[in-house]
């Protein structure tokens, strides 16, 4: 992974400086940890098994859940497939009861949604007010999801235990989608073509709405900084500013756009595996580098030890040249005087 461009192309110098220090971070301290306390559970459990290195060496394939429409542009390898958006499908027909609740959203609809990881009790009493205060003011339908019982609810807010998030980002009158930014939901977003604000909690959530934001059809708020006014006018701005919508259609009709799905993809490159024997040609060499091998560490201190030597060398001759000139001006001030 090269830290100037990856994760995104728009780094300021400061954030690419810290993005190195992570990464040369990871590889030289995090990454060796890891592998050997991962290769003592392996040991412990499967003692016949092979290294952990052996097996990075052996893989074939991998398949990575992204896409170039939600991520920005980074250089794979060949053996390193991206099928995002795998898990997601056309629209199917929603539960009578949701699809009369959405049918009946003329002025359209928003969907409310923090995953399955977070509880809705965890955000705090005052903040979940606020949320159902500025939602319950919308001259729009709201599809909020909890498992938790809420009181007092808005009459436009509908909530449920669990809901087709896929199925209700695919419906034509939801025009905002509230998410926590997991990485899944916001493929389904992108996908179905519906703007996002996020609330990152955990992970790699703040990292994927971070991406949205700058691709312009996201806006974040911070948790901590959560309120009714910043809430309400966060969904005011994505509403009535219509750049949020285009930019997140053109993001759709990119992933939409693929001559493959994702899934006919998977399948052809594992009978294509499984056809070349292990596919050897598509492996890239740097499995098979040390540490100092793959950050080109050997190779930068063979220069510079290779242009010191030379700086040495032009040093030594010139020091000489020096001596031998000095020398015969001596001998012949000397013969003058004589």
């Amino acid at each position: 992974m090269n830290p100037l461009f990856v994760p995104s192309s728009e780094m300021t110098f400061f954030q690419r400086v810290v993005n190195t220090l992570n990464v040369w971070a990871d590889y030289c301290l995090t990454s060796p940890i890891l592998t050997t306390q991962q290769q003592s559970l392996v040991t412990k459990h499967f003692p016949d098994a092979p290294t952990l290195q052996h097996l990075v060496e052996k893989v074939a394939l991998v398949f990575v859940n992204s896409h170039y429409s939600i991520e920005d542009p980074r250089p794979y390898v060949p053996n390193l497939i991206q099928v995002g958006g795998l898990h997601v499908d056309e629209p199917k027909q929603l539960p009578q009861e949701l699809k009369g609740f959405l049918d009946a959203a003329k002025t359209g609809a928003v969907f409310f949604s923090l995953g399955s990881n977070v509880k809705i009790s965890s955000l705090g009493g005052e903040k979940l007010r606020a949320i159902l205060t500025v939602l319950g003011a919308l001259p729009m339908k709201v599809l909020f999801k909890t498992d938790e019982n809420l009181d007092n609810l808005p009459p436009n807010v509908k909530v449920g235990k669990w809901l087709p998030q896929n199925d209700i980002l695919g419906h034509p009158n939801v025009k905002l989608f509230v998410s926590h930014g997991g990485l899944l939901s916001t493929i389904e977003a992108v996908y179905h073509g519906v703007p996002i604000i996020g609330i990152p909690i955990f992970g790699d959530q703040r990292r994927n709405i971070e991406d949205c934001v700058r691709k312009g059809f996201a806006i974040k708020v911070e948790l901590s900084d959560l309120n009714e006014q910043l809430f309400a006018d966060s969904i005011e701005e994505m509403l009535e500013n219509p750049k949020y919508r285009e930019n997140v259609q053109l993001r759709s009709s990119l992933i939409r756009g693929e001559p493959i799905k994702p899934l006919d993809k998977a399948v052809h490159w594992v009978e294509h595996v499984l056809k070349y024997k292990g596919a050897e040609h598509l492996k890239n060499a740097s499995t098979k580098l040390n540490l100092l091998q793959y950050l080109l560490i050997d190779v930068v201190a063979f220069i510079v030890a290779v242009f010191l030597l030379v700086l040495l060398i032009l040093y030594k001759c010139v020091k000489g040249v020096v001596f031998l000139v000095c020398k015969v001006t001596r001998r012949g001030e000397k013969a003058k005087k004589e």
